[in-house]
């Protein structure tokens, strides 16, 4: 994906660069901390912790989009294949989804919400919100609209019109 990024040096810039660096000026540092804040908010405002983000984020996306299928259902929440897959087997192991056969030769699969989960994304959509206006109160509200315009550059590589 990042091509000639980390270029070799020698063993003095190496030292010289790594006595340079400020970890807690780092853009991929302080995403990570913001993650984890963003977490904590969501328990703090949901009120649980058996639900995780990323599975509240799955309960969202089939409710608004329907079946889809694991690999639809990794591309929608933005993970690879193999995530989703753990995601959506913890999830069905708590009814909160279920993966039915689809087509003739039952090897094709298909990812549903459940009642149980359209009750807990229910349940859960309030805190969910409030998570989005407290990372969002920290920045001044002139600058909320270019804030999300550059988190999205990062997140996704591009900014939508």
């Amino acid at each position: 994906m990042l091509k000639n990024v980390a270029r070799k040096r020698s063993p003095d810039a190496q030292q010289s660069l790594a006595d340079s660096i400020n970890l807690e000026h780092g853009a991929g540092f302080l995403l990570r901390v913001a993650s984890a804040r963003a977490n904590a908010f969501f328990e703090e405002l949901t009120g649980q912790t058996e639900i995780t983000p990323q599975q509240y984020g799955t309960l969202l996306i089939l409710h608004q989009r329907g079946t889809l299928t694991p690999s639809e259902l990794a591309d929608a929440i933005h993970t690879d294949r193999s995530t989703a897959g753990e995601i959506v087997r913890r999830m069905v192991d708590r009814g909160l989804v279920k993966l039915d056969k689809s087509g003739t030769d039952g090897r094709s699969k298909k990812v549903n919400i459940t009642a149980a989960g359209e009750a807990a994304l229910r349940r859960l959509a309030p805190g969910g919100v409030g998570v989005q206006d407290a990372l969002l109160a920290q920045v001044p509200p002139k600058h909320r609209a270019a804030f999300m315009r550059y988190l999205t550059l990062v997140a996704f590589g591009t900014v939508s019109a």
